[in-house]
């Protein structure tokens, strides 16, 4: 099971007092009194699929190199204490859309104030809220990316995000534990800028966004438990500049951003349980189509795991509904998954995974445009860690 990262909650003023700390005990310098370690992670799956809407992705079976990345981290420690670094995450593939995936500034001492991260990372409540998918074995079922390669979604919506920042920009603190609890916080001054050199404004993303996320961890008897809970919230930054969206065309206007979640994990012996709820809420949509019913969507999900020794397998469910524009019906969608692992060796594991997903009203029509989808996938993993 993995456990998600520490949390928040702070000011940028106290934030920058602590980001200057290394520079004035006078301790730290650059080159040798860092530890620089290397890693990576490869994956090289076989998938089989089939589906009722098949345009475009009809051959039924493929095999991909779907995630390959190295890792660099660079770690030092000040003679107060205070521990910092970089860690940069490298994308090998060469479809990929970017050199880097992540690459965060830190500084921490967990013993006092916690951590700050600078940069391109998750933010903190997509960091600290548990789900079902973090118990499951396999891919992860939804929270895998082979099968978005395959299946023709349409609009429907099958994530286990719960924050619409993904890795842009931005500042991320998160406090120590104490008594269990843990709590976090990242600003995001533009979810459309990630790691540029250049400023952007009013380019039609999020802009002030602030994150939160809080969990406590624990036990009751032998029982480990993780509870969480997350929101973010922000501005549109809808460009009212252009001629589609001027006042005299009578506007556009946006909905700000809004995102709720909640989740919690339980372990007993070799036996792990969790669940996730996640509502968008209206997230990004125009007025008009607020009026008229729609909405951006929301998603529970649940899963069980059983691990001993080598192996792990696990059975998850997740259910997503999102209300279209009237008369349109709902788009919804029913994700199945089994997973199974199995290490071979250190550093070498397979993952596998049977996922059956069934989309009602895909692309959000009606009347003959509200088609509905059937898929079943069976993908099997090798996954290198080095």
């Amino acid at each position: 099971m993995k456990t998600k990262n520490l949390l928040l909650c702070s000011t940028a003023i106290a934030g920058a007092a602590m980001l200057a700390a290394p520079a004035h005990a006078g301790q730290t310098q650059s080159g040798d009194n860092y530890s620089v370690s290397l890693g990576g992670r490869y994956d090289y799956s076989f998938h089989w699929y089939d589906q009722d809407v098949s345009t475009g992705k009809g051959r039924g079976y493929g095999v991909t190199g779907d995630e390959a990345e190295i890792y660099v981290r660079a770690k030092a420690k000040a003679d107060n204490g205070i521990t910092y670094g970089v860690n940069i995450e490298l994308n090998a593939n060469g479809d990929d859309s970017g050199a880097t995936d992540e690459i965060i500034g830190y500084v921490e001492n967990q013993e006092a104030w916690g951590r700050f991260e600078l940069g391109n990372n998750d933010s903190a409540s997509d960091r600290m809220l548990v789900q079902a998918d973090d118990v499951l074995a396999g891919r992860g079922g939804w929270d895998a990316s082979e099968w978005e390669d395959t299946l023709n979604q349409g609009s429907a919506l099958i994530t286990s995000d719960n924050s619409r920042m993904s890795d842009a920009t931005k500042l991320i603190y998160f406090t120590p534990r104490f008594a269990g609890f843990q709590l976090g916080v990242s600003h995001t001054p533009d979810s459309g800028v990630n790691g540029r050199a250049t400023f952007l404004d009013n380019d039609g993303s999020f802009e002030k966004v602030w994150s939160f996320g809080g969990n406590w961890e624990g036990k009751v008897g032998d029982v480990g438990i993780i509870v969480s809970a997350t929101y973010e919230m922000g501005d549109s930054e809808v460009n009212t500049s252009t001629a589609a969206n001027s006042s005299a065309n009578g506007g556009t206007s946006e909905e700000d951003l809004e995102v709720l979640g909640l989740g919690a994990n339980l372990t007993f012996g070799g036996f792990a349980i969790g669940a996730g709820y996640v509502d968008f809420n209206d997230s990004g949509l125009t007025t008009a189509q607020v009026t008229g019913g729609r909405d951006a969507g929301k998603y529970y999900n649940v899963g069980a795991a059983y691990g001993m020794g080598p192996w792990k397998v696990s059975a998850g469910y997740f259910h997503s509904t999102i209300s279209n524009t009237r008369p349109a019906a709902d788009t919804e969608a029913d994700f199945y998954t089994l997973g199974f692992t199995y290490k071979l060796a250190p550093g070498w594991r397979i993952d596998s995974d049977l996922d059956i997903i069934q989309i009602d009203n895909q692309n959000g029509g009606v009347g003959a445009l509200a088609r509905d989808n059937d898929y079943m996938t069976l993908i099997v993993t090798n996954r290198f860690d080095f």
